[in-house]
């Protein structure tokens, strides 16, 4: 198949993409994940009747447009609480060479596997996905605020009840950053207003 040939399947596939998205923006989650599977097939079966060199230009051309479908999909399981499959079609594409990832790309693909993690029950695996997630792009504010969430233990829960309760410091505030007690507790200050407490009660000024 000559590069041309080759270019114009590819074509093909980013058009039904296309089509699979509006599937998934109409909530027909399994119908869009199907497209997804049939489009990265196609797209396989490119690069492995062609033999082409994974650093190749057109290895390249393949790569970028089978990765938005596979993330796609990865998104897809995870609407359809199909958790284990969500998890293991991200550890396929976390075998992927990065060179082929956009910034944002790497991004969801870690914070998409650390949901399916997450909804696992595996907290610490989905606590340094989201945290890598984040290290790539901090400015995603869905990713930042997994994150954050997640990084609260059970302890902590338990000592902020009692804060709540008592007014009795928790031990990891003692001696607080407003940033940090943000980060780990961004909703801690309507919480406190709406228990009738008062930050300046306890020495703490979130700001």
């Amino acid at each position: 198949m000559s590069a041309n040939d080759i270019q114009s399947r590819l074509n093909e596939c980013g058009t039904r993409r296309e089509k699979a998205n509006g599937l998934f923006r109409t909530s027909k989650f399994s119908e869009a994940l199907s497209e997804y599977k049939d489009i990265a097939a196609v797209i396989d079966s490119i690069v492995t009747s062609n033999s082409l060199d994974s650093g190749s230009e057109l290895m390249q051309q393949c790569m970028i447009a089978k990765i938005p479908c596979e993330l796609n999909g990865i998104l897809c399981l995870l609407n359809l609480e199909k958790y284990q499959e969500a998890s293991a079609l991200a550890d396929t594409l976390l075998g992927y060479d990065t060179i082929h990832f956009k910034r944002v790309q790497h991004a969801k693909l870690q914070y998409r596997k650390g949901v399916a993690e997450e909804k696992l029950g595996h907290r610490e695996a989905a606590l340094r996905f989201y945290e890598t997630a984040s290290k790539i792009d901090p400015q995603d504010s869905k990713i930042k605020s997994a994150y954050n969430r997640l990084k609260v233990t059970p302890e902590d829960v338990q000592e902020l009840e009692e804060f709540l309760s008592t007014g009795k410091m928790p031990s990891f505030a003692k001696t607080p950053s407003n940033s940090e007690m943000n980060q780990r507790f961004p909703n801690l200050q309507e919480a406190l207003e709406k228990s009738g407490l008062k930050m300046t009660n306890f020495g703490m000024n979130l700001g």
